[in-house]
């Protein structure tokens, strides 16, 4: 597919670390992708291009996200996703009635984030530009699969060792054997399976980890609970931890079956 036919996000957000993982996830889940760090750098690009949804973080150094989408709205109809940090009820009801199309918590596993983007392309179908107004055509509204996608189960889900991973319930299911991961374990599973048979760095894991847990890790952290969630899964299925590879001095990745 060329990078022209694929849906194109914008993902505004300060932090450089978070901007990064966006972009490895979004690219491998079939979406082109541009960063800015900020509103203005944002309107800028918008003035440039047309895009077919922003991803808006909200906590951001001179205009929040909220400001920027309240400015920015009357001019243009680029579909929002406001991603945040703030689980409020208050915030989210504020961002929906300035026109976001939804709200995320940037703590949800990142495959809801994906789920989320292909659902409001499904229902708007459209993309807009600051300047020109311009929409995207539906039929490069809706994601295609990126040309490295593994396998799928009937549900869509890539296979591991025969299993389907459900990040949302945290639930490994291979006909009738189901097994529910820890919390945890769930929430780093779903960090790697969002981008499979990419290299996820240390930092870069422990950077969205932290979002979830509201407090800095360190590289050796992630490299323990990598640790943990591969006995984990080696309880389960040793064909399970084999999907879970490490990477020397690079990181770590999981890879479908069909890639093992």
């Amino acid at each position: 597919m060329n990078q022209s036919d694929k849906p194109h996000i914008l993902v505004v957000d300060d932090d450089s670390g978070l901007r990064r993982v966006l972009q490895r996830f979004l690219k491998g889940n079939g979406f082109a992708v541009t960063l800015a760090s900020s509103a203005v750098e944002a309107e800028k690009l918008l003035a440039q291009e047309s895009y077919s949804l922003m991803v808006l973080d909200i906590m951001m150094p001179t205009e929040s996200g909220i400001d920027f989408l309240a400015r920015i709205r009357g001019k243009q109809t680029l579909p929002v996703l406001l991603y945040s940090a703030l689980d409020k009820s208050d915030m989210r009801l504020a961002g929906l009635k300035l026109g976001a199309d939804d709200y995320l918590v940037k703590s949800a596993p990142p495959e809801e984030l994906i789920l989320r983007i292909r659902a409001i392309l499904r229902r708007t179908e459209t993309g807009g530009s600051l300047a020109t107004g311009e929409t995207t055509p539906a039929s490069q509204a809706v994601p295609q699969a990126a040309p490295q996608a593994p396998e799928s189960t009937a549900s869509g889900a890539i296979k591991l060792a025969g299993f389907s991973f459900d990040p949302k319930l945290g639930r490994l299911t291979r006909g009738k054997e189901t097994h529910t991961l820890s919390e945890s374990h769930a929430r780093l599973l779903a960090l790697l399976y969002a981008a499979p048979g990419q290299t996820m760095r240390r930092e870069e894991l422990a950077e969205v980890l932290a979002q979830a847990v509201g407090e800095k890790l360190q590289k050796r952290s992630v490299d323990a609970q990598i640790s943990r969630l591969r006995h984990s899964l080696n309880e389960i299925d040793p064909a399970l931890a084999k999907c879970l590879q490490t990477l020397r001095r690079r990181g770590y990745r999981l890879l479908p079956d069909e890639a093992v």
